[in-house]
């Protein structure tokens, strides 16, 4: 990956380890002006970068570290800076893919497959997405709450069967199991939202 991107991903890696917020909010917009322009073996690349720097926005605002200080502008809260990443993973940039270039087919395939399912990277944004829709619902009450968990618990197992289909990617279900416990453990301490949710996964 680092051979395809080098200067994006050493950006992005240097706003990990810092855990800043702004500066992963500006390696995260050039990630994206980056996919605008890459070429085809470059894009599937770029894709990949946009999970990683997904899960670093949750991650940071799970522990904390980006505080009112840090974030500048609305558009640089951690939560915002991982929902255009992975808006962007599952949607909009798919009608980016590069046309052009030597090797086309075969990186447009590699980019579609890996939007489409194929790879760890489409399981992981599973779960990020899945924790995203968790943090955005934490001001949810209520029914409202509890199909917004649903919702996320959705993800998770979407990421998980697709992971359990795959011999190589078995070691991902762990990681859903982890998720799966923290988005459930709310619901099954509720008797009705328990029933439902048994019935979700069954």
């Amino acid at each position: 990956m680092t051979l395809l991107a080098p200067a994006t991903v050493a950006r992005l890696q240097q706003a990990h380890d810092s855990r800043d917020i702004a500066q992963l909010a500006a390696a995260v917009a050039s990630l994206r002006l980056a996919l605008t322009s890459a070429g085809p073996f470059e894009f599937t690349s770029l894709l990949k970068c946009l999970v990683v720097a997904a899960e670093s926005a949750l991650e940071l605002a799970n522990d904390g570290q980006a505080s009112q200080q840090q974030q500048t502008s609305a558009s640089q809260t951690p939560l915002k800076v991982a929902e255009e990443c992975l808006q962007d993973f599952f949607g909009k940039n798919v009608k980016l893919l590069p046309q052009r270039g030597e090797g086309k087919a075969s990186a447009a395939a590699a980019a579609a497959a890996l939007v489409a399912g194929e790879g760890q990277y489409f399981i992981r944004a599973k779960f990020a997405y899945a924790r995203l829709l968790a943090w955005m619902g934490c001001e949810l009450k209520g029914e409202a709450a509890d199909q917004r968990c649903r919702d996320a618990i959705e993800m998770v197992m979407q990421g998980i069967n697709r992971a359990t289909a795959c011999e190589r990617y078995t070691f991902l279900i762990y990681n859903g199991s982890v998720h799966f416990w923290n988005l459930a453990r709310p619901l099954l301490q509720r008797e009705g939202a328990r029933a439902s949710l048994l019935q979700q996964v069954a």
